[in-house]
């Protein structure tokens, strides 16, 4: 679910696998008389296989829950040539439902004592609500679902920060920054700075760019936040190492200022964008991908490099270029690329793992229980404590 603006504007994948020291292939654990290798024809067995497999009787049994979209990538280069990039496996990308979605914010509420809501509609007098609720101390992570309009379909995961009586906005945008959120999002931080202070309300945003399909947006939405909100000091070190932008005259409000700051590698396990991995030194992929209590823990603790070993591998696409010009030239080729799938991959265990707050014991979803969910987690009101 990307939009038009991000496409124009996209670096996608590049040719170049010298920097990848390995291609695993993967022995998941596939349970009964399931084969492994089945999603790419040259047998390579991509991670929890199992649970794809899973993942896809699901959404077979209850369409309400998630679409599955083709692994096809746009893009346009300086307005006159037009890329299409199909990769050759059989994975589809889960686009999750307002469903699936509730059961996700509930399943991490209950793992981790994490708050994720759902916004919809009336994004900003929603945000600016659960903004106005909050505690010192306290966090909450926001999926702003924005529909419709020249830029389409695409969530933004914002997180919700308020301490020492200071408020905070992060944005935590997978693509580039899409005009209609950031006006959303920048009516909330006007109102909230008038409410409390202008010193006392502060807006960062990170850089975008790090999803390159076109369908993935929901999953990087949740697993973001996810990862964002257990990491107690992440939003002091991204305002830390930020830079300042002032900002231009606002009616109300002179020269208020927003931060910027670059992706924290710790945060790197969604990445598709192939030219910010390639970019990694030997010291960035040893960056820990969780928080270690001790000593002792350290030893086993997962790095970017072990994880990027693990869901990294080497996937043939077909590429269709169109240039226009006054001879409109045409081609097709074959292209090997090395792919991060995380992204794809971990929708389909987040649907597996929240399906569970919503079967009826049968396969089947309880709607009853969806809807309760729903009401929860999708535009509330107030906060559940």
């Amino acid at each position: 679910m990307l939009n038009k603006a991000n496409i124009t504007s996209e670096n996608i994948l590049c040719n170049n696998t010298e920097t990848i020291e390995k291609i695993p292939e993967i022995n998941s654990r596939v349970t009964g008389s399931q084969t492994k290798g089945q999603f790419l024809k040259s047998g390579v067995v991509f991670p929890h296989e199992d649970i794809i497999l899973r993942g896809l009787e699901i959404v077979k049994e209850n369409p309400s829950v998630a679409s599955l979209r083709p692994d096809v990538r746009k893009r346009n280069i300086e307005f006159n040539e037009e890329r299409t990039t199909t990769f050759k496996h059989k994975i589809k990308i889960l686009q999750l439902s307002k469903i699936s979605m509730a059961a996700i914010a509930d399943t991490y509420k209950n793992k981790y004592n994490i708050n994720i809501y759902i916004i919809t509609y009336n994004i900003y007098y929603r945000l600016l609500n659960l903004a106005q609720q909050l505690d010192n101390s306290e966090k909450i992570g926001v999926v702003l679902d924005l529909e419709g309009g020249y830029e389409g379909r695409h969530v933004t995961p914002v997180i919700l920060s308020k301490s020492n009586n200071e408020l905070s906005i992060v944005v935590l945008d997978s693509v580039f920054t899409i005009p209609k959120i950031q006006g959303v999002i920048e009516s909330t931080y006007v109102k909230l700075m008038q409410e409390y202070g202008e010193t006392k309300c502060h807006r960062l945003y990170v850089e975008g760019g790090r999803q390159k399909d076109e369908h993935s947006c929901i999953n990087d939405a949740f697993i973001i936040l996810k990862d964002a909100l257990r990491k107690p000091n992440l939003i002091n070190e991204l305002f830390a190492n930020s830079e300042i932008k002032q900002e231009r005259y606002h009616e109300t409000i002179k020269d208020y200022q927003i931060n910027i700051a670059e992706f924290p590698k710790s945060l790197y396990k969604s990445v598709q964008n192939k030219q910010w991995l390639d970019k990694l030194t030997p010291e960035e992929l040893q960056t820990p991908l969780k928080e270690v209590a001790s000593i002792s823990t350290k030893l086993a603790t997962k790095t970017l490099k072990t994880h990027l070993d693990k869901y990294n591998c080497k996937i043939t696409a077909h590429r269709k270029l169109f240039i226009y010009s006054y001879t409109n030239v045409r081609k097709e080729y074959d292209i090997d690329w090395i792919v991060n799938f995380y992204l794809p991959i971990k929708g389909y265990r987040m649907l597996v793992k929240a399906f569970q707050a919503i079967d009826d014991g049968s396969g089947k979803v309880n709607q009853e229980r969806a809807d309760a969910l729903m009401k929860k987690y999708i535009n509330p009101s107030f906060i559940k404590k």
